[in-house]
């Protein structure tokens, strides 16, 4: 698509937001709804994102995954040292540069 072609399609898209809005005197609330209402209607599948609190939930799970690497890491840095392949110094946990 060429620069022109693209600016078409969006001013056609602008001039259909304005005129529904226009037409709904500028209420959110109606316009929403108004939206809604088209997407049920349309039979078209819609993407929801997921809700925060599944995200944070996503999130805890990664942390707790972390945790448990952290805590099975654990004996083979004391076995290393054991061996003298790793000294008492090092630090337990990994660095990320910056």
């Amino acid at each position: 698509m060429t620069n022109e072609i693209d600016d078409e399609i969006v001013e056609a898209i602008r001039r259909r937001r304005q005129a529904h809005a226009e037409s709904l005197d500028y209420d959110l609330k109606r316009i929403t709804e108004d939206l809604q209402r088209q997407e049920r209607e349309s039979g078209e599948p819609v993407v929801r994102r997921p809700s925060s609190a599944s995200q944070a939930a996503s999130r805890a799970e990664t942390i707790n995954g972390l945790a448990d690497v952290r805590l099975s890491v654990r004996p083979v840095i004391e076995a290393l040292t054991r061996l003298g392949l790793v000294s008492a110094g090092t630090p337990s946990r990994c660095r990320h540069p910056r």
